[in-house]
């Protein structure tokens, strides 16, 4: 279903010094979706954005949810930037005017991860080294999720780049692994690392092949019901003597 909205444009941009500029050059509604176009100008390539969407419908309180694309953390300057957000998901059947607002700040990641570290897969049971670059002097919370489940969690690590986490001996085997540094100070402040597969220490086919000799074995010991059992030292008792 097409809907309509009327959209009105304004832009503001809360910047945490003045070199940087925003220009949003296009806004389009497609489908169930509004698209933003917009270009980030900055000076210094090497700066990082925290790049947020409001609407005036909760007067700019709270940012918008269902985004994706350049918006978030670790969003780098340049132009033709885009902001997907599916509106009618988020607002249900919205019809009328609707004014939008983007917002940004230099971000300072309290780490920024060295992903080409991680292994695809870690066994149960087994240290995973864990590298990054410190944004702060500030001690980070280390958390191991599966999905949106914590698995083990270490507090208060210095933030100097480095740890060994243990991934937990009765962890579940999955590829929907990650790790999750937050800042001590703000619990707002936190990266993820990439997936990676958490696997079992023993493959199952092979803690099978020891049952399965066992079970040989013991076949091996069983005597044929074809040939004659083997000789007894048991004495019969004598045959009874004739009477007379």
């Amino acid at each position: 279903m097409i809907r309509s909205v009327s959209v009105a444009l304004m832009v503001l941009m809360a910047l945490q010094i003045t070199a940087q500029t925003v220009v949003i050059k296009k806004i389009h509604l497609g489908g169930d979706k509004i698209t933003v176009t917009y270009d980030l100008e900055d000076g210094d390539p090497n700066h990082f954005y925290r790049i947020q969407l409001f609407a005036s419908k909760d007067n700019f309180a709270f940012p918008l949810n269902l985004v994706s694309g350049d918006v978030g953390l670790d969003i780098k300057p340049g132009v033709n930037k885009k902001i997907d957000w599916e509106i009618f998901k988020e607002y249900g059947q919205y019809t009328g005017k609707l004014a939008l607002e983007v917002r940004g700040k230099v971000f300072v990641p309290v780490a920024r991860l060295n992903n080409s570290s991680l292994k695809s897969s870690y066994k149960r049971g087994k240290i995973l080294p864990l590298q990054w670059a410190p944004g702060s002097n500030t001690p980070v919370h280390l958390e191991l999720f599966n999905g949106t489940e914590k698995v083990a969690s270490e507090l208060n690590v210095p933030n100097n780049g480095h740890f060994s986490l243990m991934v937990p001996a009765n962890a579940r085997p999955g590829k929907n692994y990650r790790i999750k540094i937050t800042s001590s100070r703000s619990a707002d402040e936190f990266v993820y690392t990439r997936f990676f597969a958490v696997k079992r220490k023993v493959p199952l086919v092979l803690k099978a092949i020891p049952v399965l000799a066992v079970g040989g074995v013991l076949m091996l010991l069983i005597p044929d019901n074809d040939t004659d059992p083997p000789p007894s030292n048991t004495v019969k008792d004598p045959p009874t003597l004739p009477s007379g």
